[in-house]
């Protein structure tokens, strides 16, 4: 009988303190995700917060106060601000796809929390 020539796989531990259950999710045992849970996904809506804080800002460097103001007016509703973005004509073809990547992602984000 020949030896294995593959390396069996590092098992990863647990990222909790002093726990030696292998990780299954995000880095920690079924346990501890449990436990942690709450906290990750805080901080993913922190990020997600982040990140859109971003986008608007960026977006107010590069437009005037009349595309942004009537942003605003259609921030209530999805498919008027949708609409207005569509009007303004803001999405560029380079930056646009990136910008429009980056809604769509933080829609599903945000949809996920509820």
């Amino acid at each position: 009988m020949k030896p294995s020539t593959k390396k069996a796989a590092k098992k990863k531990h647990c990222s909790q303190d002093e726990c030696k259950l292998e990780a299954v999710n995000s880095g920690f045992c079924r346990l501890h995700y449990l436990a942690n849970w709450k906290r990750m996904r805080l901080n993913e809506h922190i990020k997600a917060e982040r990140r859109l804080n971003a986008y608007v800002d960026r977006l107010a460097k590069k437009y005037p106060e009349d595309y942004m103001a009537r942003l605003k007016e259609t921030l209530e509703d999805d498919d008027k601000f949708k609409q207005a973005v569509q009007e303004l004509e803001l999405e560029n073809e380079n930056e646009g796809e990136t910008e429009r990547e980056f809604i769509e992602k933080f829609e599903r984000n945000v949809k996920g929390e509820d």
